[in-house]
């Protein structure tokens, strides 16, 4: 079972909500792997995750991080063995990732492998500087914007 943005809904403090949520994938952390079901947390945010359900992930994928807090977050997670791998997470490149945990005998750094065309996400990072430099805007679109934003008020 894979976790998309996983702090939102497993949020570090417990009075942020979702508390069935959070009771079901604590469960799911905590003795999934009795029944063969294994929990993935992807979040860009791990410092805002729930501590003891991330704690009971045995292999971790860290990417690249510059935050600091998440940073440490992760330090205190990985074994002492990894912590020289800690200094490359902010210059990371993209499909790079250090692995540590029992899914490797010892931590690595690695680059996950490309994923044919057809395979990928149909969604990309908007180009904006690309779209700033377009004209796009008509006085009808303008008019139309300013009369959604209108009806938005109290």
């Amino acid at each position: 079972m894979v976790c998309e943005e996983a702090h939102r809904y497993i949020p570090r403090d417990p009075h942020d909500g979702f508390g069935p949520t959070r009771k079901a994938i604590a469960r799911i952390a905590k003795e999934g792997r009795k029944y063969g079901v294994s929990l993935g947390l992807v979040t860009q945010r791990p410092s805002e995750l729930a501590e003891t359900i991330l704690s009971q992930c045995n292999t971790l994928f860290a990417l690249r991080m510059g935050n600091q807090q998440d940073q440490e977050f992760v330090e205190r997670a990985l074994p002492e063995s990894a912590a020289g791998m800690l200094s490359c997470l902010p210059s990371l490149r993209t499909q790079e990732a250090v692995v540590v945990g029992e899914g490797v005998r010892v931590p690595i750094r690695i680059r996950f492998a490309n994923l044919e065309e057809n395979k990928r996400p149909h969604s990309t990072t908007a180009d904006f500087a690309h779209s700033w430099l377009e004209d796009s805007t008509s006085r009808e679109t303008i008019s139309r914007s300013i009369e959604r934003w209108r009806k938005q008020q109290r």
